[in-house]
C-alpha cells in the first residue's frame, strides 16, 4: 500500500525499483491537496496538470532505464519566492499577485533536471517579512494539526503541506528561522544550509520589494519529514 506520510527517502526507493509509479504518488498528492488545502491554506497556486504530465514522463524514463536521481517522480512544492517560467510567483504580495516570470529560478531549474516534480508554489507570509503564517495577501496558513494553532512563519504553507502529505520536501527560504520556525510548528524538519549551497537566483529575480533586505537576507533551505535529501543536487 502507499503511505501519504511516507518519507521522501522511501518514496525515492519505491519510484527507483519500480514498486511505485510516480502517477500514483502525484495523483495521490493531488488528492490530498483537494481535500486539505480548503482547510490550510497552504498552496497559492497549484500546478495539477503539469505536475501529471511531468509524473507520465518520470514513468516512461524510469521504464527505459534512465534514473535521473532520488529526486526523480518525487513531488515537491516551492516557496512562492521562487520564479518560475509562465507560472505565478507571487510571494503572498498584492502587488506582484498575478506576476508570472519567463524564466525558472536556478534551483527550479535544477529540480527539474533531477527529475522531481513541482506540484505548486506554497503560500507564506507576505515578502517573507512575518513568522507567524497570517500575514499573506492570499489568507492566512493554518497550522498542519490544530487550526487553533498558527503554524509559524515566513514558510508556512511549506510547513503546512509536508505535515500533512500534499508533498515531499519543499524549497524555501530562511534569514532568522523563516524556514525552520514553522517546520518546529509543524513537526517536520527545516534546514538552512550552508552559505551557497543553494542557488538564491532567482528570487524575484528583476523586482524591488518595498524591503529588499529581506530578499538580500533570504538564505534558501528546505522542509521534508527527515533530513534525507540530496542538497548536492542544487550546489552550484
Amino acid at each position: 500500500m502507499f503511505d501519504p506520510h511516507a518519507s521522501i527517502h522511501e518514496v525515492s526507493a519505491r519510484i527507483r525499483e519500480r514498486t511505485l509509479s510516480p502517477a500514483i504518488v502525484v495523483d495521490a498528492c493531488l488528492a490530498r491537496i483537494e481535500a486539505l488545502n480548503p482547510r490550510l491554506n497552504a498552496f497559492i497556486t497549484v500546478t495539477a496538470d503539469a505536475a501529471r504530465v511531468a509524473a507520465n514522463v518520470a514513468e516512461s524514463e524510469l521504464r527505459a532505464g534512465r534514473w535521473r536521481g532520488p529526486l526523480h517522480g518525487v513531488p515537491i512544492a516551492l516557496k512562492d519566492f521562487y520564479d518560475t517560467a509562465g507560472i505565478k510567483t507571487t510571494a503572498a504580495f498584492e502587488r506582484f499577485a498575478n506576476r508570472i516570470p519567463a524564466k525558472d529560478a536556478e534551483v527550479v531549474a535544477r529540480l527539474k533536471e533531477a527529475g522531481a516534480i513541482v506540484i505548486g508554489k506554497t503560500n507564506m507570509d507576505t515578502l517573507g517579512m512575518a513568522t507567524t503564517g497570517i500575514v499573506s495577501f492570499f489568507g492566512p496558513v493554518k497550522n498542519a494539526w490544530s487550526a487553533d494553532y498558527i503554524p509559524g512563519g515566513s514558510s508556512s504553507g511549506s510547513a503546512a503541506a509536508v505535515a500533512t502529505g500534499m508533498c515531499y520536501a519543499t524549497v524555501d527560504t530562511d534569514a532568522i528561522g523563516s524556514c525552520r520556525l514553522p517546520a518546529a510548528c509543524c513537526g517536520v524538519v527545516g534546514f538552512k544550509g550552508t552559505y551557497g549551497l543553494i542557488s538564491a537566483q532567482g528570487i524575484l529575480a528583476g523586482e524591488s520589494p518595498p524591503d529588499e533586505l529581506i530578499v538580500w537576507f533570504g538564505h534558501p533551505a528546505v522542509t521534508t519529514r527527515q533530513l534525507q535529501i540530496q542538497l548536492s543536487l542544487w550546489t552550484p
